[in-house]
């Protein structure tokens, strides 16, 4: 008697399955959301008319992936070379708006599976990604979407959801993708080798990092291998950006490019965040990498935005297993809306600067730390059942495969 083979294709009652199964739906009722809150933000925001700064080395860039720009702007190819490839040399400008919405709208998926990674329920997971979209500091690159923050915090977000599933076949190509949005890929290395290692000193848990994080590697050295202008070497762009800072900190003060770098960026949602922080886990290790930034940049909020993927779901989750949490719902609907005053006073959003809404944020910060460690008699309420997303199985290794019954 001959075993029968399958059929090419596969067994279709396997993607039945898939397609019936509680994950997926849940991923696609995510993706749904997501992409309806963009796209109606998409539709009351103004459209910026101009663009300039390093926006006009991106453009360049889509207009023509082989032009020579400054760094380290050049090595920042993979949403410039979209736009090209989607909009040619002509409607680059639209398909750039168009990869930015959707890498806004990607980012929104991975902080509700996050949330739901870390032990957060669909509630609190669906207020983390509708409050990371209505942040002003997000909603910027909706109204000015020539830069390339937006695939990068995707990447970055989605990088960190496939080390902590185990989706290891996965990762690599993420890493890849993440090194030629943004060259700090190497900096993933910490984060990812925190959430594989079993203890402190883990040579396999090592050995794995490596093996992810070297093609990302890898492919941004291949990058700076092109002709550029600007500063040549690594060593020098780096002196360049401490250089910045000096000059950042001599003109503001550290309290001024604090302020802004808080206020511009995730708001409320760093109280909420540093509150309930223990509920990142390991993922928390992801705030190092993203604070080191500080010292090679003068573009503190656009760097601050970088930690949401730490942040926001750990704050969700305990803003949603505390006995306050309608009052600090509200609190939450307030950050959500004040896009809505800069567009009143100033007609536009804008980022690594003072506007009508960071004057708010800033001020809702100790509001919601004082309603977050208020005395309450209250009981906080216990996390529901079945919450989070199940567990990917982990691979089991030949020894505990030898010892199963047969």
């Amino acid at each position: 008697m001959t075993t029968p083979r399958p059929q090419a294709g596969g067994d279709p009652t396997v993607i039945f399955a898939i397609l019936r199964s509680p994950a997926f739906r849940e991923i696609a009722l995510a993706v749904g959301a997501a992409s309806a809150l963009t796209a109606a933000w998409l539709l009351i925001l103004p459209h910026a008319a101009t663009s300039g700064g390093d926006t006009i080395h991106y453009l360049a860039l889509a207009e023509n992936p082989r032009a020579q720009v400054h760094t380290p702007y050049t090595y920042r190819m993979l949403t410039p070379l979209l736009a090209h490839e989607l909009g040619g040399p002509e409607r680059y400008r639209e398909a750039f708006r168009l990869v930015n919405a959707l890498a806004v709208a990607a980012s929104g998926v991975a902080a509700h599976l996050l949330t739901r990674r870390l032990g957060g329920t669909r509630g609190a997971a669906y207020l983390a990604m509708a409050g990371l979209l209505s942040l002003p500091g997000f909603l910027f690159y909706l109204h000015q979407p020539y830069l390339i923050d937006p695939a990068a915090m995707a990447l970055l977000a989605w990088s960190m959801l496939a080390a902590l599933a185990g989706w290891t076949a996965v990762l690599p190509l993420l890493l890849v993708a993440a090194a030629l949005a943004r060259e700090t890929v190497i900096s993933f290395a910490l984060p990812i080798y925190m959430i594989f290692r079993t203890r402190w000193i883990d040579v396999p848990a090592a050995a794995r990092t490596a093996l992810v994080i070297v093609p990302g590697v890898l492919a941004t050295t291949a990058v700076q291998a092109k002709p550029t202008h600007g500063w040549p070497t690594q060593e020098l762009l780096v002196r360049a950006g401490v250089r910045i800072v000096g000059m950042k900190l001599e003109q503001q003060g550290v309290v001024d490019a604090l302020g802004i770098a808080v206020g511009t960026s995730l708001g409320i949602w760093w109280a909420l965040g540093l509150y309930g922080f223990r509920h990142a886990g390991r993922l928390g290790w992801l705030m190092i990498p993203v604070l080191l930034q500080f010292v090679v940049g003068g573009d503190w909020g656009r760097f601050c935005l970088y930690a949401f993927p730490a942040l926001v779901p750990a704050g969700a989750i305990a803003l949603w297993r505390h006995p306050r949490r309608a009052v600090l719902i509200g609190l939450v609907v307030v950050q959500s809306l004040l896009i809505f005053l800069d567009l009143s006073i100033d007609g536009r959003p804008k980022i690594n600067q003072y506007q009508p809404s960071t004057y708010v944020s800033l001020a809702l910060i100790p509001l919601t730390l004082l309603v977050l460690l208020w005395p309450s008699r209250r009981r906080a309420p216990r996390p529901e059942a079945g919450q989070g997303l199940p567990a990917v199985p982990r691979p089991s290794t030949g020894a505990e495969r030898a010892a199963e019954p047969r």
